[in-house]
Parts: C-alpha cells; sequence; structure tokens
C-alpha cells in the first residue's frame, strides 16, 4: 500500500479515523499497537487513539506480546484482536460472541475465519502468555497455531470480518460495498 495502512487515505480520510469510528461503535476501550511512524504521525491529532509501540518489520506476534504487556496490569474479561487493515466489524457481529465463553472465537462468513478474534483472559494466561518471554515469542510464535485446538468459530454474517485492505484494488471493492 505505500506505508503504514493506518495512514492510508480511504475515500478522502485517513484510514485511522475511519476504523476509529468503527471501534468506537464496540462501546469496548482500544489500545492500537503501532510502529513509531504511525505514533508520531497521530500524536499531533486531537483524536488520536490510545497507543502503544512495536516494530514495524516484527512478527505478528510481537505486536500481540506488546499489547499483552500494556493490558496486564488491569486485564479485560477478553480482548478482541483486529488488524488495522481489516475494517471494524459491525457491533452487531460483536454481540454475537459469548461475552462469558471461555474459549476463544473466531468469526466466520461461510465458513472463512476472520476478524476480530476473541481471546477470553484466562485463555491468554494459559495459552499465550507462557510464549511471552520465551526466545522464539518473536520468531516461531504463531496465534492460529495457538488457536487451532482451542478456538470456536461463530457465523456471523458480516463480510467486514474477512475482508484484508491489503492493495488499492481491495479498498475500491470494500468502498463499493460500503454503499449498497
Amino acid at each position: 500500500m505505500g506505508g503504514p495502512k493506518a495512514l492510508m487515505h480511504v475515500a478522502g480520510s485517513p484510514w485511522w479515523r475511519t476504523q476509529s469510528a468503527r471501534l468506537a461503535a464496540w462501546h469496548i476501550p482500544a489500545v492500537w499497537v503501532v510502529s513509531q511512524q504511525v505514533r508520531d504521525a497521530l500524536t499531533p491529532e486531537g483524536d488520536a487513539p490510545n497507543m502503544i509501540t512495536a516494530e514495524p518489520d516484527a512478527p505478528m506476534f510481537a505486536s500481540i506480546a506488546a499489547g499483552l504487556r500494556h493490558l496486564a496490569d488491569v486485564p479485560p474479561r477478553a480482548l478482541y484482536l483486529l488488524p488495522v487493515d481489516v475494517p471494524a466489524c459491525s457491533p452487531a457481529c460483536i454481540a454475537a460472541f459469548g461475552a462469558h465463553n471461555t474459549r476463544p472465537e473466531v468469526p466466520t462468513v461461510n465458513g472463512k475465519g476472520g476478524h476480530p478474534v476473541r481471546l477470553p483472559w484466562p485463555f491468554i494466561e494459559t495459552h499465550i502468555r507462557p510464549h511471552l518471554t520465551s526466545p522464539d515469542a518473536h520468531t516461531d510464535v504463531r496465534l492460529d497455531h495457538l488457536l487451532a485446538d482451542h478456538a470456536a468459530h461463530r457465523e456471523v454474517g458480516d463480510p467486514a470480518v474477512i475482508t484484508n485492505l491489503n492493495t488499492p484494488e481491495a479498498v475500491e471493492v470494500w468502498l463499493t460495498s460500503q454503499v449498497q
């Protein structure tokens, strides 16, 4: 996309603003794990999200680890993991998750898994936290592997969960779908 996806312009606005507005509809506090470049660009904004910094070239699990370390002092009951290039789904999609489910949940559309992944804190403590301090945490650990035998797949019918804005063409397709 030519730069950090949070900073790309979609329909005349920086993507982070669009994503932030979509996340606000969930009524759940959001913490963004961002690169220093994104943090520097957003910090002057009066409505910048709550951010912590991670290395942009590190594997995805390094960003997950950074976010979990940030939340360790006041752990939520569960967290929803959403990459910045996946549009936040509808509040109805979030409501479809089991609020007290002890298993991780992956939203699906026609059997295809997507995001946000719901991670209950007890699962994080028993299955993810042990990897946060291991030497391979930033190279070999993958969340999809940790979830493989544990996650419940929940059909939600919201195509946003399987949308990935990785190319200008994907952005155009998504924008077209939003007009309908």
